[in-house]
């Protein structure tokens, strides 16, 4: 039978059974004839359909038919709930609404009531028979006698604009698209940065300015975004191709971004040796950059009039640069500013500065942009978010300045350099207070802050093969899963993860990011798992966290046992910078997620050394105190 004549059999038995449970919905409740079904409910972007949707009054019904199944399955369970808040985060007529989801398992048997991953929404069960008394029941339940009844037509032609990836942001932008037409959290969030942006771009050209302006962030508030967008805009780069270029010193994400904008165009005819070329020029490794104009050729100038600094904060400090080029004796920082000083008439450096996620070694601060412009012999104008000045949250409390900066310096506090709004997926918003919480190792605190998430499904276990069956469950549609794990979790090779950076530099992570389940080299095949060198700064849908012997609780649990491994064993982590970083990989590793994480943490192996399992088994119980649902005990209230 082909995926069509299934397609055709299941639509034909779902609107059979429809048929037959209507007409007894409406003989016990005659006011359900006013209510409206929609049928193949398109959601954008998913290549997914609902199967039906029934405006019941004020409630919205969502159901999902499963034809011919005998139970409940915890993935039609999802899949049902899901579209729920698919609905709830992203459809502006849903928004406020009470939404049910219903999981139609037409030969199952008499179902028992539904059950939550988070409380958020139940959802509910029935088969073919009990299918009008549940949409009855359920539609009472949550209807709201002071709500106005829901509008059909204006239901159905209300937008849907879901929070877009960076990589489906970014082909957004490179196909002739502007920020305005992205969702409406990154439109709000972007415009006005972006706008403020394009005019200090248009000053320094007429004026023949030196300009610099750091832009800053809330965790998740799309920095990045708003970087290649004013690559993108015109006004920025005064109308000329190849005049603006954006530049990373993440390798991966630079490799990433090029290969979807390739990808993207390849669709409409055009040559992949020509994009890859464009691709190039707008998006550029910032090292690469620095050693052509820095070391290199220091008496020539870029050709770009502006330049996007990405994570500007982790720029390499003078020991750094001096450890790879023994005859330089500058920062990056200070590299960059007498590179664009030497452009001819005027520049824009545009410094996108975070904080909290450092993991290399060598990374200046913030600080050393400060010292760099002090240091510098030529007038700036500094446009700057108030966080660089008061040292605020956005930038882990670290100024620019430590004094009063010179008068060659033109400093100009802009509010609207400073993006205030998480565009991070809505299930995902209140993650990184968990994190946070955990990193620190306060239960109390993650338990409180995971009763506060909403949507995001988190789950604990010890077994790698009920980790994949999770993600693998999680993930309907378009969805993305992926395994991830610290880079010092060595010792995974036992489990037959290999982290190894030869391994990790040789494997295509372009392939791994982008390409669908059908490529072995994927995420969703589960085989590979990235480390937070190979995925800091993109996301995916669906993450299965490996944790790693590199860093457990103490038996006193009152502190980390932070490690490193050498030759065959373990040594302790005693340096405080050390330290940090390895915290920091892994904030960046448990906030990759969108949707759903799930913490693999394995079971060790007492004749292994260096596979501890009392450590291994401090810290499961550990995240399970964190409030993170033991997957194993989880399954059994999930499956019918």
């Amino acid at each position: 039978m082909t995926q069509y004549t299934e397609q055709f059999r299941t639509w034909r038995e779902s609107f059979s059974i429809l048929a037959e449970a209507l007409p007894l919905l409406m003989s016990k409740h005659p006011a359900a004839a006013e209510w409206t079904l929609l049928l193949e409910y398109p959601i954008p972007r998913r290549q997914k359909r609902i199967d039906a949707v029934i405006l019941a009054g004020t409630v919205i019904l969502v159901l999902e038919f499963k034809v011919g199944a005998k139970r409940f399955a915890r993935s039609d369970m999802w899949q049902a709930e899901d579209y729920a808040l698919d609905l709830r985060d992203f459809h502006e007529a849903s928004r406020g609404r009470p939404i049910v989801p219903i999981l139609v398992a037409t030969e199952a048997p008499a179902p028992s009531e539904g059950r939550s991953w988070d409380s958020t929404f139940q959802v509910h069960h029935a088969n073919q028979k009990t299918l009008p008394h549940t949409v009855l029941r359920v539609a009472l339940q949550a209807a709201r006698a002071e709500a106005s009844p829901i509008d059909a037509a204006e239901w159905e032609a209300s937008s849907y604009r879901p929070t877009p990836t960076i990589v489906e942001a970014v082909q957004h932008l490179f196909a002739g698209n502007t920020v305005r037409n992205l969702s409406h959290a990154y439109a709000d969030n972007l415009t006005a940065t972006v706008d403020a942006l394009a005019a200090e771009s248009r000053a320094a050209q007429a004026q023949s300015l030196r300009t610099i302006c750091f832009v800053t962030g809330v965790p998740g508030a799309g920095k990045t975004l708003a970087g290649l967008a004013a690559v993108h805009e015109p006004s920025v780069s005064g109308g000329t191709e190849g005049h603006a270029a954006f530049m990373s010193g993440n390798g991966p994400l630079v490799r990433v971004l090029r290969e979807a904008i390739v990808r993207n165009q390849l669709r409409r005819g055009v040559r992949r040796g020509e994009l890859e070329r464009k691709s190039e020029l707008l998006i550029q490794n910032v090292h690469e950059f620095i050693e052509e104009y820095g070391v290199k050729n220091r008496s020539s100038y870029p050709h770009e009039h502006v330049i996007v600094f990405d994570e500007a904060q982790r720029a390499w400090h003078a020991d750094k640069v001096g450890s790879r080029h023994k005859d330089v004796q500058q920062s990056e920082p200070a590299m960059v500013l007498e590179s664009m000083a030497r452009v001819p008439h005027w520049c824009v450096v545009i410094a996108l500065v975070g904080g909290g996620q450092e993991i290399h070694s060598g990374e200046a601060g913030l600080e050393e942009w400060g010292r760099a412009l002090k240091a510098s012999p030529v007038p700036w104008r500094v446009v700057v978010s108030p966080e660089v000045l008061s040292g605020g949250t956005a930038v882990a409390q670290h100024f620019l300045f430590d004094a009063e900066p010179p008068p060659h310096l033109q400093v100009v506090s802009v509010p609207s350099m400073h993006l205030s709004v998480s565009v991070r997926s809505p299930r995902a918003q209140r993650i990184a207070e968990w994190v946070n919480a955990v990193l620190t190792l306060d239960e109390e605190r993650a338990r409180r802050a995971i009763q506060e998430i909403s949507g995001f499904r988190m789950a604990l276990t010890r077994d790698l093969s009920v980790a994949r069956a999770w993600l693998k469950d999680s993930c309907r549609g378009d969805r993305r899963p992926g395994l991830l794990a610290s880079s010092g979790s060595l010792r995974h090779r036992a489990y037959g993860l290999e982290l190894t950076p030869g391994f990790l530099d040789a494997f295509p992570v372009e392939n791994w990011f982008l390409d669908g389940a059908s490529d072995v080299r994927s995420s969703h095949c589960l085989e590979v798992a990235m480390t937070e060198f190979k995925c800091q700064g993109l996301e995916l849908d669906y993450v299965g966290l490996c944790w790693g012997d590199d860093l457990t609780v103490q038996e006193s649990r009152l502190a980390w046992d932070m490690r490193t491994f050498k030759g065959n064993g373990w040594r302790r982590v005693n340096r405080e910078t050390a330290q940090q970083y390895l915290l920091n990989k892994y904030r960046v590793l448990l906030t990759r997620a969108r949707e759903g994480l799930v913490v693999w943490v394995p079971p060790g192996s007492a004749d292994d050394p260096t596979r501890e399992p009392g450590r291994l088994d401090r810290t499961a119980a550990f995240l399970e105190r964190c409030g993170v649902p033991l997957l194993e005990r989880s399954l059994a209230g999930q499956q019918a």
